[in-house]
């Protein structure tokens, strides 16, 4: 936050990248009728694939 009390650009810029990729992932799991346990599968691939991410190779 900065010194005016009004939020960093960057951190509203992350919430919104943030709030697409939730809207995304939901339409892909609809589009391809996926279901519950699609979006669950998706959900542990996102998972592996932020720790690789993150990771310190």
């Amino acid at each position: 936050m900065s010194r005016d009390g009004s939020p960093d650009l960057a951190a509203k810029l992350d919430r919104i990248t943030y709030l697409l990729v939730v809207v995304v992932v939901l339409q892909l799991v609809n589009a391809l009728d996926l279901g519950v346990n699609g979006l669950a599968l998706l959900a542990v691939v996102g998972f592996f694939f932020g720790m690789l991410y993150n990771a310190d190779l």
